[in-house]
C-alpha cells in the first residue's frame, strides 16, 4: 500500500446541460424536487425566473426590505449533514444566465411553516451568490427560494452539493487531513499557510520568472488501498477563482513528510497583466484526468493548456 499525499491551494485571481430552460415552480407547494445532490449542478440557463411572482409577505434580514423578490422555488431531500448552494446569472466568461443581483434562502419545515436557516444576496453586484449551511437532518426535506434584487428576474445556474463535513483545512503537511474513503467534500475556504513555510520546494512547475509558493493552503494524505489510476477533481465553489495543486509520494509512510517524493502538479492560471479573457480557460474546475495527456501544467496560461 502507498501513503500519497495532496496539497492544493487557492489563488483568489481566478454538468450537464438541460434541453431546455425550465421555468421555476412559482410557489414553495409546487418546489421543484432535485433528486440527487450528492454532487448536482443544473448548467447553465437550465432554470428561469421569468414571470415569477413574490411568494411570501417577509423574507430573511438578507433580502432587502421594500424590494420585490420574484422567486422560484426547488427542494431535496437531505442525505448527509451540511450543504453548499451556488445560483449563477450573468457574470462574464462563464455566465450561469441572464439574472442579475440573484439571492436565495434555504428553509427547513414544511410550505406551511417555514424555518428559514440560511440567506445570501448579491449585495455587490457580483450576479453569483453562493453559501454553505450545517445542521441539516439526514432524510429531511428543505427548500430553496431563488429570486433576485429590485424584482428582477431572468435564468440560472443552481448547483447544491450535499456533503457531510470534512476536517478543517491542514496548512502543514505533517498535520494534514487524512482521507480515510473515496467520498467528495466541500472545503468553505482556504486561508494561511501553516508553520512550516514553503513546504512545497522546488518544482518542475517552476520557471525562471514564475515560481510557485504556497498560498493559502491545505494538505490531505490518504494510502491507497488497490493499485491502479488515480484521478480527482477539485471544483472551487467560486468558478473564476484558480486552484492549483502538487501531489507527492510519501515512501516511509503517511507520517513522514521529511522525504516526500514529488509525483506532478497543475498551477497554470493567471497571465498577469493580460485580460481575464485570455487566461479564464486556466481557473475554476481542476485535477487529474486520464482523457488529458498532460504531465503538468506551468504558471501563467499557455496555450493548450485547460487546467488539468
Amino acid at each position: 500500500m502507498r501513503p500519497l499525499l495532496l496539497l492544493f491551494c487557492i489563488a483568489c485571481f481566478s454538468a450537464p446541460l438541460f434541453a431546455q430552460t425550465l421555468t421555476g415552480p412559482d410557489e414553495c407547494i409546487d418546489a421543484f424536487l432535485l433528486e440527487d445532490v450528492s454532487n448536482y449542478c443544473s448548467g447553465p440557463e437550465a432554470f428561469t425566473s421569468n414571470n415569477a411572482t413574490q411568494s411570501l409577505p417577509n423574507y430573511p434580514t438578507c433580502v432587502p426590505n421594500g424590494q420585490e423578490n420574484n422567486d422560484v422555488w426547488f427542494q431535496f431531500v437531505a442525505q448527509a449533514t451540511d450543504v453548499a448552494i451556488s445560483v449563477t446569472g450573468r457574470i462574464a466568461n462563464l455566465p450561469g444566465g441572464s439574472l442579475f443581483s440573484p439571492q436565495f434562502v434555504l428553509y427547513g419545515g414544511d410550505c406551511d411553516n417555514l424555518t428559514p436557516l440560511g440567506c445570501v444576496s448579491d449585495n455587490n453586484n457580483s450576479n453569483k451568490v453562493n453559501g454553505i449551511f450545517d445542521g441539516l437532518e439526514v432524510g429531511q426535506t428543505y427548500y430553496i427560494s431563488v429570486g433576485a434584487r429590485l424584482g428582477r428576474d431572468g435564468s440560472f445556474e443552481l448547483c447544491v452539493r450535499n456533503f457531510n463535513a470534512a476536517l478543517d483545512p491542514r496548512g502543514d503537511c505533517p498535520t494534514g487531513v487524512i482521507l480515510c474513503d473515496k467520498n467528495s467534500f466541500v472545503v468553505p475556504s482556504l486561508v494561511g499557510n501553516g508553520l512550516i513555510p514553503n513546504e512545497i520546494g522546488d518544482i518542475p512547475c517552476n520557471t525562471s520568472n514564475c515560481v510557485t509558493t504556497e498560498d493559502n493552503s491545505s494538505w490531505y494524505r490518504w494510502t491507497c488501498d488497490q493499485p491502479g489510476s488515480l484521478t480527482f477533481v477539485l471544483t472551487p465553489l467560486d468558478a473564476s477563482d484558480d486552484l492549483d495543486f502538487v501531489l507527492y509520494e510519501l515512501p516511509d509512510g503517511i507520517d513522514d513528510c521529511g522525504n516526500k517524493e514529488y509525483i506532478t502538479c497543475m498551477t497554470s492560471g493567471e497571465n498577469v497583466g493580460d485580460d481575464f479573457e485570455q487566461w479564464f480557460p486556466c481557473t475554476g474546475r481542476t485535477g487529474l484526468s486520464e482523457a488529458d495527456s498532460d504531465n503538468f501544467e506551468l504558471c501563467g496560461c499557455a496555450d493548450g493548456d485547460n487546467n488539468f
